[in-house]
């Protein structure tokens, strides 16, 4: 069976479950729209329990973590994030920092793609959904695996931080060729840390990319309700029936 899979971010410890109410609501939604999916028609994908057993090779890498938080405070500081600063600055650097990880130890990128392979080798097609740190997640490991990305009906990187981190994703994938998916998109919600809106200047390829308001004055709250905000998951939901074959 195909199935819709969500991918969260890196070094965030959500519970095995944490897909489910994603899910539910984002099925609801398909079904009003005229797309009626069995609930083993959804999963997630999850890689948390990595971390913890590789907390002594974190020490060793304590001051290049320094170093990458701090000019990620500066990039944020610089742009000014729609004119907001500090507490926001500070929330990036907290949320999105944990990515350090995935792209600076090979133990921490090469087992976290495999979640995301594993998920796949056992399917005969997916679509995924990564929220979040999550997309940087599928857009690297996908960059990585082209055949298993061939399987791969339906990109949807969501509330992405891409913009952050593209030096690092440079690094990791080539962001001048689309990923192997059959389709690739990108939804952004307004207004939303993450800074979605900047992905298309990122990375190539995309089929769509969808822009509207999800919040309308707290950037942090924005990032975290687009499962909560019925807006959005209309959103979602519309873009995965509009790709659906």
């Amino acid at each position: 069976m195909e199935k819709i899979i969500f991918v969260h971010g890196v070094g965030h410890d959500y519970p095995a479950d944490y897909w489910k109410p994603w899910a539910a609501a984002v099925k609801k939604e398909l079904f009003s729209i005229g797309l009626d999916l069995p609930e083993e028609a959804f999963e997630g994908i999850g890689y948390a329990d990595i971390f913890p057993g590789l907390i002594e090779e974190y020490k060793t890498l304590d001051e290049k973590k320094e170093a990458f938080l701090k000019d990620l405070e500066f990039r944020v500081n610089k742009t000014g994030t729609r004119g907001l600063l500090g507490d926001v600055a500070r929330f990036v650097v907290s949320d999105f920092g944990q990515i350090f990880y995935y792209f600076y130890v090979d133990q921490i990128f090469t087992r976290v793609n495999g979640r995301v392979y594993e998920k796949l080798q056992a399917l005969p097609a997916a679509r995924l959904i990564g929220y979040s740190l999550g997309s940087v997640v599928c857009y690297c490991a996908l960059h990585n695996q082209p055949e298993l990305a061939r399987k791969v009906r339906h990109l949807l990187l969501l509330g992405s931080p891409m913009f952050w981190f593209a030096g690092e994703i440079k690094r990791k994938a080539d962001i001048k060729i689309r990923p192997l998916t059959h389709y690739f998109s990108n939804i952004a919600g307004r207004l939303d840390i993450a800074w979605p809106q900047m992905v298309p200047r990122v990375v190539k390829g995309l089929d769509d990319h969808v822009d509207f308001l999800i919040h309308p004055f707290n950037p942090v709250k924005g990032h975290r309700s687009y499962f909560a905000s019925d807006r959005s998951v209309k959103v979602i939901a519309g873009l995965l029936k509009k790709r659906w074959e």
